[in-house]
């Protein structure tokens, strides 16, 4: 029986499972309690034959009398239980503790597991009848902490009781993880930006029950506090810092099984291999996730109580999302489908599904069928699951390719999108949005721009909810609830965000070209960021307070005064009258027409840090390096979000305004700006990627002239008041709000042009939109704005300057090691005078 409790604690689960078999094949040995061995033998795992138990060889006697035997009887069917609960075979352990209760109807032990069990089967009833079980153990301090977890999974507010506990035992961990879940969770259900103060009390408690017992094994607190803060990386959408948490979890819970030839080790915490999976999928990495769940339905193919529908179900799902990703479309359908075998009702399989059949409908012969098929899959899983941005954006994007292949005379579906656009309170994605544009200027164009209904789609297209977590978000955010736009009329703003999602469109179209991704030209070979020394030991010093990260710097700052005007002399080639064009642009980028005594902002709220692709250029080391005084930079692989938004199926951008993406410049030179303004394709042939540019500018510089068009008529032309002046006034608000939207969104691509002379650069550059930057007062005469990369500092490789000397070098090498940050230090190899 201790042989047996001593592997149940060190989760050898099978060696205390027979150790417990055999303990009860003793104690019913003489037939005394036939009832028993009835229910045990009926089948399934609870069986002393299914679980490889055989009479034993010696005769045993034991010399008990009936209460003892009933007393090691009862505990040995407990303690059996018990393990078949660690082993997730809940089924099991119900029918063990059924039989306890049967022999004892008042035992304590078998009545809190039996809750324990039910709480963990998940289900609403099975909740319910574990808090009722809970509930009549009043006083029990294992009924008292499962009945808050009830409650707490029912989302009740449980902070007081929790309170009141820990003033007994300030020290009792178990309440403390518990009290950390209460806040992690209450900070969820605030939505994504939560209550910050709650979730912060949530990671300092699970780091103090961490450093308070710092070991990660099946069963321990720490491992529990720690899975919880790998967690909180998740909900947080830092899947790399949760991917290193994760296999730190993984590898601490590694074990050898015993029948295993090679003696491999396997990991036995599915639910962190699950997440992991995940986080691979977030992070663009499709074959690492589907090798880990391809063998996860391997390794538990022969216990399927491990694989209970609602992990299953997460499984298949998460797998056919990786073939979905991969372009492997049977193989996607066929996990979908299997869920749907499991659960008919699963949003997340039907959402997948329409999504499969879109990507099919790039067929052209087969296209109206697909698309046909993709809008009923997603209407499925819109009616279990309507507040999911995924599925609502998938709808859309369904219907309205439908349509277009109908050639807009479907009247039901041209209904339905109205419908949806009208009375929706779900967010769609951006991108949805640009499908729903292309909907409702098809409809201007049929019924006229006098017609009543699109009065009423414009004022329903103003009160349009974007999904958070995507590209673009918050700047759209920003202007829709700016005071001065937010009191136009619902017509008039509809009207204006017609033009700026237009724009915005082409502006994602280009950054997409730029984009640096996995699928142009597989693993990149990791950008260098060359800067001075003083930079690197302001990345590596150690704070108290703050973990010191990379800055990216306001664009006003760029050290050649000329940026971003290649950009704008592509623009100014869209126009057949360079001087018009010029006085247009000088609405939006101000710099244009400054004066001295008319200063305004440059460059507005887009931050940027560059990178390069040569590793060791004397140039590169003379113009950023401090004249090679300084030092090259390579970051960690994982420093950088580097996937390919663009073949996305979900109408969802992979990318947000939290991301890190690397763009590569393109350089211009004057044969191209001359081929743009004559609309021919530049360099020739295909023109490639520069040809799809020229075109998105081309669409650019007509969204910005119909927009002006907009602005001309609103001195009046959306109706009269008898307080003419103040409308005029609040229009005029607005639409310099307007333009300043526009001016963001361009700069967002703006600096990524460069003349053709800065070619031999190799340039990469991190761009990112920002509202909220910080303030350096500290090491410049002049104040300047900046915002930091959310991302741990972890470099794969230092290269110091050639003119930092062996004494100066010994004392950086030294240090650079010392930090832990650094995996390797190296001097330049290039010669320099």
């Amino acid at each position: 029986m201790n042989i047996g409790r001593s592997k149940k604690y060190l989760y050898e689960l099978e060696g205390a499972k027979t150790c417990f078999w055999e303990t009860l094949m003793l104690l019913s040995a003489e037939e005394q309690i036939p009832h028993m061995k009835d229910k045990l033998e009926q089948g399934g795992t609870l069986s002393y034959a299914r679980n490889g138990i055989r009479p034993l060889e010696l005769p045993i006697r034991l010399n008990l009398d009936n209460q003892m035997r009933d007393g090691y009887l009862k505990h040995a069917l407990v303690q059996l239980g018990t393990v078949y609960g660690k082993d997730r075979d809940y089924e099991a352990a119900k029918v063990l503790f059924e039989i306890v209760l049967e022999l004892d109807p008042h035992n304590v032990d078998a009545k809190n597991n039996m809750g324990l069990y039910l709480r963990k089967t998940g289900t609403k009833i099975s909740l319910e009848k574990a808090e009722e079980q809970f509930a009549r153990l009043a006083g029990n301090r294992f009924a008292t902490i499962n009945l808050l977890k009830c409650r707490l999974a029912r989302g009740e507010d449980i902070e007081r009781e929790l309170e009141k506990l820990l003033e007994n035992n300030p020290q009792d961990l178990e309440i403390q993880l518990l009290r950390g879940r209460y806040y992690q969770k209450h900070s969820q259900w605030n939505g994504v930006r939560g209550n910050q103060e709650e979730w912060m009390k949530s990671q300092e408690i699970f780091r103090s029950i961490y450093e308070s017992s710092p070991y990660i094994r099946k069963g321990t607190i720490g491992l529990k506090a720690y899975y919880n803060l790998a967690q909180d990386s998740i909900v947080r959408k830092k899947f790399h810092q949760a991917v290193k948490e994760l296999e730190r979890i993984l590898e601490e819970c590694m074990e050898v099984r015993p029948d295993a030839e090679s003696g491999e080790c396997r990991s036995v915490d599915m639910l962190s291999e699950i997440d992991l999976g995940w986080c691979f999928i977030n992070t663009g990495e499709y074959e690492k996730a589907k090798e880990l769940y391809e063998m996860l339905l391997d390794e538990y193919r022969d216990k399927p109580y491990r694989m209970k529908t609602y992990k299953l179900t997460s499984i298949k799902n998460n797998l056919g999302e990786c073939f979905l990703n991969l372009g492997e479309i049977e193989r996607a359908l066929e996990q979908f489908k299997e869920v749907l075998e499991l659960e008919p009702n699963n949003s997340s399989a039907n959402c997948f599904l329409g999504q499969c059949y879109l990507y099919l409908a790039e067929d052209p012969d087969k296209a109206e069928q697909w698309l046909e098929a993709s809008r009923k899959r997603f209407a499925l899983a819109a009616a279990a699951d309507p507040d999911n941005i995924f599925i609502n954006s998938g709808w859309l994007l369904a219907r309205v390719r439908l349509l277009e292949m109908r050639r807009w005379t479907d009247k039901e579906l041209i209904k339905s999108i109205e419908k949806s656009l009208k009375y929706s309170s779900g967010a769609f994605s951006i991108r949805a949005c640009f499908g729903l544009v292309r909907f409702v200027e098809k409809r201007g164009e049929v019924m006229g721009e006098d017609f009543q209904n699109m009065s009423a789609l414009y004022r329903a297209f103003a009160r349009v909810r974007l999904g958070e977590n995507e590209e673009g978000y918050s700047a759209f955010l920003h202007f829709q609830n700016n005071d001065s736009f937010r009191r136009l009329e619902a017509e008039l703003r509809g009207r204006i965000l017609i033009h700026l999602f237009l724009i915005y469109e082409k502006v994602l179209e280009v950054k997409e070209i730029c984009r640096c991704s996995l699928d142009k030209g597989g693993n990149i070979d990791v950008p260098v960021h060359y800067t001075k020394i003083c930079t690197l030991k302001k990345l590596l010093e150690e704070h108290e307070d703050k973990e010191p990260k990379l800055r990216l710097w306001n664009t006003v700052y760029m050290n050649d005064s000329f940026e971003g005007g290649t950009f704008i002399a592509m623009l100014e080639a869209m126009s057949r009258d360079k001087e018009e064009a010029r006085e247009l642009l000088a609405g939006y980028f101000h710099h244009l027409k400054n004066s001295s005594a008319n200063m305004v902002p440059v460059n507005g709220n887009v931050y940027v840090t560059s990178f390069s692709k040569l590793k060791d250029s004397i140039h590169m080391w003379n113009a950023y390096a401090d004249d090679a005084k300084g030092c090259a930079l390579t970051f960690a692989e994982d420093f950088f979000d580097i996937r390919d938004s663009g073949k996305t199926r979900t109408g969802v951008s992979v990318y947000s305004d939290k991301d890190y993406p690397l763009y590569e410049v393109q350089y211009i030179d004057g044969t191209i700006l001359e081929a743009f303004g004559k609309g021919e394709t530049p360099g020739g042939g295909d023109g490639g990627a520069l040809k799809t540019v020229c075109q998105c500018l081309e669409s650019v510089w007509r969204e910005l002239c119909r927009t002006e068009e907009l602005f001309g008529r609103g001195d009046g032309a959306f109706g009269k008041t008898e307080d003419q002046s103040g409308k005029i006034r609040l229009w005029k608000d607005a639409e310099n709000e307007c333009r300043i939207f526009i001016t963001d969104c361009l700069n967002e691509i703006r600096f990524l042009f460069k003349d053709i002379e800065y070619e031999h650069e190799r340039e990469l550059r991190m761009i990112q939109y920002s509202r909220r930057p910080e303030i350096e007062e500290e090491s410049f005469e002049i104040p300047r704005l900046f915002v930091e990369v959310e991302k741990e500092i972890h470099m794969k490789n230092v290269c110091l300057g050639k003119r930092i000397t062996r004494q100066e070098s010994n004392g950086i090498v030294s240090w650079l090691y010392k930090t832990g940050k650094v995996e390797n230090v190296k001097g330049s190899e290039r010669h320099y005078q």
